[in-house]
């Protein structure tokens, strides 16, 4: 109604300024088609562009990629934009190249429906993608949205989108409007007068403007909880190497005050293998050579301790000798154990840190895909926020139109159709964020990626 009113001020403009009678609905609505040619230039760059770019996301999410959550709901995303591109588009175009002769009332009615479908659904998905973001970043440990969640809640979307925007097939149909002008009556794609300011429109009005709100508010407390988390994680990240020696430093003591008891226990063990023979009733004499003490008191982990009760001095040395090749022995073996326990520990921490360099390529790749979803979704909202921005003051204040100049128009007829632009934007974020699709299009096409 704000479009229609803007234009019956326009044709009053064009009346009073030009000394040219119109004789002719058709003179008028001509006069406004070249006045509203900047539109449909853009618009045509949309339906290009985005028909386009939407074949091409579908291709490669479709075909050449491996589906996951996020694939599917990109494919969701890129199937509803490009119906909005093939009979969106087409509309608008007609709508400012005749604006004041749209005849077609059945076209006016079912591409009003598609268009009111296909913008619930696009709002709903980027929803779903805000919160499957908000589970990949702030709860990664918990479960997570599947394929089959995923499809369950696209179904769901499409089917909420469709109830809501069957009304829209009674209310909107080709409606006639007077210009005040000669008796000349205009015909614009509209709300029809029998629905116009009834309590059914305001009603519906309202609940569609009250949702988007929601919405809104829903994805704004998604992403903000998400840029929280990934600011800490980068906090996180800017100590990696010191994080890693004080582990390596902690694991190595924990490893020396395992094995300390370890050896003392081996020890006691041996000193009571080793040990005296059954006592007498006299005291028995341990003979220590003095050679044999220095070179044991290097290794102390093996027992010196000889019982040499009946034994004469040849017995008593040979069995030192036989005791200091245990020695050496026992010094060969404890320094294979060390060996072989610190090659063990270097293995587990080569393994640790393959695991770790995993964890976080799985990361940084969570977080390039969060921002890409990110920027779609704010693409969307920036988008969407002109066009009902200027439906809401329309709405307060229809007097606000009546004086507008030709550039005004212009801007305001560009302003109510930018919720256009995410249909045609997104194949763009996918190009520069996404490194997966450009190579896969790259290869598609023959063409050498320096970015890939």
């Amino acid at each position: 109604m704000v479009y229609f009113n803007s234009t019956i001020a326009t044709i009053h403009m064009i009346h009073e300024n030009d000394t040219h009678k119109y004789i002719s609905i058709l003179e008028i609505s001509n006069q406004l088609a070249r006045i509203l040619i900047p539109a449909t230039v853009y618009l045509c760059i949309i339906l290009v562009t985005g028909v386009i770019g939407n074949i091409i996301v579908l291709i490669v999410y479709g075909f050449r990629v491996r589906k996951t959550a996020y694939t599917i709901l990109i494919l969701i995303l890129a199937a509803l934009d490009l119906i909005t591109c093939l009979f969106g588009v087409p509309y608008h175009i007609l709508s400012v190249v005749h604006p004041l002769m749209f005849v077609w009332n059945g076209f006016c009615k079912s591409v009003s429906f598609i268009l009111r479908l296909t913008t619930m659904s696009s709002a709903l998905v980027v929803n779903v993608i805000a919160y499957d973001r908000y589970r990949k970043i702030c709860r990664p440990f918990q479960r997570q949205l599947s394929l089959t969640h995923i499809k369950i809640a696209c179904f769901v979307v499409i089917t909420v989108s469709v109830i809501l925007s069957t009304p829209v097939l009674i209310m909107y149909g080709s409606t006639a409007g007077e210009t005040d002008i000669a008796n000349l009556t205009g015909t614009v794609c509209f709300i029809s007068q029998e629905f116009s300011g009834t309590l059914f429109h305001q009603t519906y009005s309202g609940l569609i403007f009250l949702l988007f709100i929601v919405l809104l508010i829903f994805m704004i407390s998604m992403y903000i909880n998400v840029g929280r988390r990934i600011l800490r994680l980068r906090a996180f990240t800017h100590k990696p190497e010191i994080s890693a020696s004080e582990t390596v430093l902690k694991e190595f003591r924990d490893l020396n005050t395992m094995n300390m008891p370890q050896q003392k226990t081996q020890r006691d063990e041996s000193e009571t293998h080793i040990s005296m023979a059954p006592k007498r009733q006299n005291q028995d004499i341990c003979y220590h050579s003095s050679a044999n003490s220095a070179t044991l008191q290097d290794k102390p982990d093996c027992d010196t301790t000889v019982d040499i009760s009946n034994k004469d001095k040849d017995e008593i040395t040979n069995e030192l000798v036989d005791q200091n090749i245990q020695l050496d022995s026992c010094s060969s073996i404890s320094k294979t154990i060390s060996i072989i326990v610190e090659s063990d520990f270097r293995i587990q921490n080569d393994s640790k840190y393959s695991n770790t360099n995993l964890e976080t390529k799985k990361l940084k790749k969570r977080l390039r895909v969060t921002l890409m979803l990110f920027v779609i979704t704010t693409v969307f909202i920036i988008s969407f926020l002109p066009y009902l921005t200027t439906a809401i003051v329309g709405s307060l204040n229809s007097e606000i139109w009546k004086k507008m100049s030709d550039a005004e128009l212009v801007i305001y007829g560009l302003l109510q159709r930018t919720y256009l632009i995410s249909s045609m934007s997104n194949p763009i974020v996918y190009w520069f964020l996404d490194k997966q699709f450009r190579s896969e299009l790259c290869i598609m096409f023959g063409l050498l990626c320096p970015w890939c």
